[in-house]
């Protein structure tokens, strides 16, 4: 089987790295950064496509993630877990097609809520714990023989000597890596609140961009989100954005006003028109296969784009 030198370590790199090893290869992670300081840990991770295109593809991935993740629901310590999620949309959801690859639906009435929704739903999702699971998959990766090298790196033909095959899971890094110029930053800001264990429920709503309203309980905290910012470079928490936040989750469940406030970060997502994943036979002297630009939904497609990077190596 053939050498992989993979960039990136993100949840794409680490995710795509597992399903190589287990379809044979020997996989080596290029990147100049630790896991921990990667977009996707600060990412408020749960099953929902969001800022990925095309949906036909997009819904591909998502199922075979949504299936994945079930059965790692089921190994204790993942940091995965099957919630109970509501979804309320003050707006026409372009990602409701999601709704049919989920399970125990049910559609709530919009009338009686204190406040402005077209339609809202409730189904069963994986909810990542990303503290815990980011940790979980790197141990894992390890674990199956991925060996970690760290680098920075301003061309992939520094890796042409490395192996066979070069996986490119930069996210943001390949607009310079690559030369993409159709890469941009989205910008997304989440604020951490304490943990109260009678708030066990996902909820999501769905506003007009750059704003969203998240309520995501994980093991030692309550997650809130949070903004869509296009083209901002920041990764500076913004006090407004940290209130707005609270103030926009507070309208929905009153008690998260009352909530310690534990910490506020900001983290760019890779922005694409579409998720670059195909064979590049151009780039270098060994094929490229590029696997990056999954906006906001990394975690919700990272193992169906995985699957899809061993076959094109196969």
């Amino acid at each position: 089987m053939s050498h992989i030198a993979l960039v990136g370590q993100g949840v794409i790199g680490l995710t795509a790295a597992e399903a190589l090893v287990n379809a044979g290869h020997t996989v080596t992670i290029f990147s100049k950064e630790n896991n921990s300081s990667t977009a996707s840990y600060g990412a408020g991770a749960y099953w929902w496509p969001h800022k990925a295109w095309p949906p036909e593809r997009v819904s591909n991935w998502s199922a075979t993630s949504y299936s994945v993740y079930e059965h790692l629901s089921q190994i204790p310590g993942s940091g995965v877990n099957m919630h109970r999620h509501i979804r309320y949309s003050e707006r026409e959801d372009e990602t409701k097609y999601a709704l049919e690859l989920t399970k125990d639906v049910k559609w709530l009435p919009v009338e009686s809520l204190p406040f402005y929704a077209i339609d809202a739903f409730e189904c069963l999702l994986p909810v990542i714990d990303v503290p815990v699971y980011m940790p979980w998959l790197k141990k894992r990766v390890r674990e199956l023989g991925v060996s970690f090298v760290s680098k920075s790196l301003n061309s992939l033909r520094e890796l042409e000597q490395e192996a066979d095959f070069i996986v490119n899971c930069s996210g943001l890094e390949a607009k310079t890596l690559v030369n993409d110029n159709e890469v941009y930053p989205i910008r997304g800001q989440v604020v951490r609140v304490a943990k109260n264990p009678k708030l066990d429920t996902c909820i999501r709503m769905v506003h007009r961009d750059p704003v969203l309203t998240l309520i995501l309980p994980r093991s030692n905290d309550i997650l809130l989100g949070g903004t869509v910012s296009e083209n901002t470079n920041s990764t500076e928490p913004s006090e407004q954005d940290t209130q707005e936040i609270i103030d926009r989750c507070a309208k929905i469940l009153p008690e998260i006003a009352d909530l310690d406030i534990l910490g506020a970060s900001a983290a760019l997502r890779p922005g694409r028109f579409e998720v670059r994943l195909e064979k590049d036979l151009s780039l270098c002297q060994i094929p490229v296969i590029h696997n990056y630009g999954h906006g906001g939904s990394g975690y919700t497609i990272a193992y169906g784009c995985a699957n899809e990077v061993v076959d094109l190596i196969d």
